[in-house]
């Protein structure tokens, strides 16, 4: 059977009862920590839409509105996004310490690149076509390295 036909009761942290979803689905909410399996086929969520718009607007506050991949300040009148360092589809997980406030640029060009892979990729972008002129290559060559320092522990 495909997971996608398999049905999964999904409650709330009171163990309210809401919409129910499939496997996979299940699966995925799980595996990044939004969710337990609390029976075969059920789910209790952990974080709810709320937790997370907690967790974003912590993230862009603790950092000041600035961008950590081009240093530039995201006016109030901008959206502030939030980037996981290790992508969602990498099984990067939607806590504190893999998100950095960043400007809808750079985490629309980063998409589901580590940042170690954007590095890479920003260099060759240069080279072929001189984009990328609005970033500090001194600043942003050193948070790679840190990242890369920081997997390695």
């Amino acid at each position: 059977m495909n997971l996608k036909e398999i049905t999964v009761t999904v409650v709330d942290k009171n163990n309210r009862t809401l919409s129910p979803t499939n496997a996979l689905v299940a699966r995925t909410l799980v595996n990044r920590d939004r969710a337990e399996w609390i029976g075969e086929n059920k789910i209790r969520l952990i974080r709810t839409k709320q937790d997370w718009i907690n967790l974003k607007n912590k993230v862009v506050k603790e950092e000041y509105r600035l961008c950590y991949i081009c240093g530039e300040f995201i006016s109030p009148d901008e959206h502030a996004t939030v980037d996981h360092i290790n992508p969602k589809s990498r099984s990067g997980k939607d806590e504190r310490s893999n998100l950095h406030c960043c400007c809808k640029r750079c985490n629309d060009d980063k998409s589901n690149m580590t940042l170690h892979e954007y590095y890479i990729h920003v260099k060759q972008e240069k080279k072929i076509n001189n984009k990328y002129n609005y970033l500090n290559e001194d600043k942003f060559e050193k948070l790679v390295r840190e990242e890369l320092i920081n997997i390695i522990r």
